[in-house]
């Protein structure tokens, strides 16, 4: 077994308090506890900057620093409240749905919710109100109309059709594209059925001999990185001799 060390009597030069240590502990030793060592430090001085009023409460108080305008945090955030309720934000006409709303605070202020902003001109993903989706037709943008998706799209060969028919066409009637080019919507391509049609294209509508120009393949996945997920891409894609 080791030797047993004896303890040596220790007096704090700060409180005078009497400890028993071994020699090992009292080299380098200045004060008995942390309480008496930051007791020992002096308080940080402030330096004052001359006598000023408070822009809110309006009463005198010591300035600390040169930018300083409140006497304390509650009147900085007291302040900054009461300009935030006088600030007069002038009700306006949303972008996209045409509803009248008041903009909130630090908002661009053009639509009424966030669901608007998306589907609106204005939106990240606003491409001019034309697009091909992952099947290969044309969507337009027309939130009015009343056959028109979640999104205000409406695809373009129904509109086209519902055009030549001087009627808006039933839900139970689609549009056939002869050639098979699900993107040419000319008047003379489209045909109205009734129910729907499965895919081909007629032998009398064939573009060339055993023509597979605008047979449509089933769209490719590409995969991109957004951040650490992989984001699904859909693509159509026709077959071209």
């Amino acid at each position: 077994m080791p030797a047993k060390v004896e303890r040596i009597k220790w007096e704090c030069p700060r409180c005078g308090a009497i400890l028993w240590l071994r020699p090992c502990d009292i080299k380098g030793r200045a004060f008995c506890s942390r309480r008496c060592m930051y007791s020992q430090k002096k308080p940080r001085r402030k330096e004052n900057y001359g006598e000023r009023i408070c822009e809110y409460c309006k009463k005198y108080y010591e300035a600390h620093s040169v930018p300083q305008r409140f006497c304390s945090q509650a009147c900085v955030t007291l302040y900054a409240h009461s300009r935030r309720r006088t600030r007069n934000i002038a009700p306006r006409a949303c972008a996209y749905c045409g509803k009248i709303f008041r903009p909130r605070q630090g908002s661009t202020g053009s639509f009424c919710s966030w669901d608007c902003k998306q589907k609106g001109q204005r939106g990240a993903h606003w491409t001019g109100g034309r697009y091909v989706d992952s099947h290969g037709y044309i969507r337009i943008w027309m939130p009015q109309h009343p056959n028109a998706n979640r999104m205000g799209y409406v695809s373009e060969h129904r509109l086209v059709m519902a055009k030549q028919l001087d009627r808006s066409l039933e839900r139970y009637e689609t549009v056939h594209h002869k050639n098979g080019n699900r993107a040419d919507n000319r008047p003379e391509n489209l045909e109205v059925w009734t129910g729907r049609h499965g895919r081909g294209v007629r032998l009398s509508d064939y573009h060339c001999p055993g023509c597979r120009c605008f047979a449509q393949q089933p769209p490719k996945v590409k995969r991109k990185k957004n951040g650490n997920a992989p984001k699904l891409i859909f693509t159509p894609t026709y077959f071209r001799d």
